[in-house]
């Protein structure tokens, strides 16, 4: 109950629903203060275009979200992959039927299996069920290395309900096996918030963003953005869902720091 809570809430705030507030008011403010309500609706027009740009979100992406801190030159002793959803379907009475893991979770896994193959590290997997839906995400990503990418799986945390938990829980399996150094596989936008987390629990940590290039000791290969282009500068879905990203991940960091003190 919570989770939907916080989760209805974090909805309300971001783009793009935030920014319906902005018309909200400047038609609230229309017929008292009908210039201040003119200027408001034409700047929540401007960023509402600026929000579902190229261009805004990757500078907001770049500047706020990715991580940027060199990684440790430890070598890692385990890899730890964490969820990032999962698709449920269920019957005509509302039971479950099957957990597939789904969007950016199999962007994860692969990069996880491949990392997996190259080095022969052991593998976590965190992610539990913040829905209240079973299977967790820990298990469903587990099923999936195994039975798909044909990759062993040595701990799964299955009980994590956000990104503070999933290194919470995730430590003292680690720590139990004498585990200092990890390579952390995680999306790029979510990379800076999931790092200092787990280096928080005490963990140098080897960032490997999902579908990074990987060199033969499993290490990232440097990336470059893109070129500028007129492309930049027209809205799509696509950019628009890259900001909201954005804004979750500052949202996200803020809790992440307050949660750590």
């Amino acid at each position: 109950m919570i989770w939907e809570i916080g989760s209805i809430l974090k909805h309300a705030v971001l783009p793009p629903l935030g920014l319906g507030w902005l018309f909200l008011l400047a038609w609230w403010l229309m017929p008292r203060r009908p210039r201040t309500a003119r200027w408001l609706l034409g700047v929540t027009l401007l960023v509402c275009y600026l929000a579902a740009t190229p261009l805004a979100g990757d500078f907001l992406m770049r500047h706020f979200v990715e991580d940027r801190v060199p990684a440790s030159s430890a070598q890692p002793q385990a890899i730890v992959v964490l969820g990032g959803g999962r698709g449920l379907a269920f019957d005509e009475h509302g039971k479950v039927i099957e957990g597939e893991a789904a969007g950016s979770t199999l962007e994860r896994l692969l990069t996880g299996a491949r990392l997996q193959r190259l080095t022969g590290l052991p593998l976590l997997v965190t992610g539990g069920k913040p829905d209240g839906f079973d299977p967790p995400e820990g298990i469903v990503m587990r099923d999936a290395l195994v039975g798909e990418f044909k990759v062993p799986v040595r701990w799964v945390e299955a009980a994590s309900r956000n990104t503070v938990e999933n290194a919470r829980f995730s430590a003292p399996l680690l720590q139990a096996a004498g585990v200092k150094t990890i390579f952390l596989v995680t999306s790029d936008f979510h990379m800076r918030r999931a790092r200092a987390l787990f280096e928080n629990q005490g963990f140098a940590v080897v960032p490997v963003p999902a579908l990074a290039a990987l060199s033969a000791d499993g290490r990232p290969l440097a990336s470059f953005g893109r070129p500028f282009s007129w492309r930049e500068v027209v809205p799509t879905m696509a950019a628009a869902t890259q900001t909201f990203f954005a804004c979750n991940e500052m949202a996200g960091m803020i809790y992440s720091r307050l949660s750590m003190r």
